[in-house]
């Protein structure tokens, strides 16, 4: 089951927070919303929690299959609504996906792709959380 966010909201400076990306497999599938990795300097969709390090955004533009754009619109950093699976979330706790459900899941920091970004009691399934994939300091080299 793909993961996917059910609400984008912006913030920042939109000219740096979103980039246009080729996809990897003209045949691809990509929804709006789509969790997406990179993969020689291509996208596709991210299909595992391990998936973090090459995690490159948020599908901002939807190609069915070969007759849609080849270009995609990727979120690197913003707001979104995700499905969550059931538990109670602390604003800050990183989040992994476990694309077997569809949903973000608390990681302890080990495959994070995003924060949540609100305190939610236990039970809840979808969750406020933030993107940011410079932030996150795995697809770009850091500088020490």
């Amino acid at each position: 089951m793909d993961i996917q966010a059910k609400d984008i909201r912006y913030y920042g400076d939109k000219l740096l927070g979103v980039i246009t990306l080729e996809k990897l497999t003209a045949t691809d599938n990509i929804q709006v919303g789509d969790f997406l990795k990179l993969t020689t300097g291509k996208v596709e969709k991210v299909t595992a929690a391990t998936d973090d390090a090459t995690f490159v955004g948020i599908a901002l533009t939807r190609s069915d299959d070969a007759d849609g754009p080849q270009y995609i619109e990727v979120l690197m950093e913003g707001m979104i609504v995700v499905p969550a699976t059931a538990a109670a979330y602390n604003f800050g706790d990183p989040l992994t996906v476990d694309p077997s459900t569809g949903t973000v899941v608390t990681d302890g920091g080990v495959n994070t792709f995003c924060h949540a970004w609100e305190t939610a009691p236990a039970g809840t399934t979808e969750l406020k959380v933030k993107i940011d994939v410079d932030d996150l300091q795995k697809l770009f080299a850091v500088n020490a």
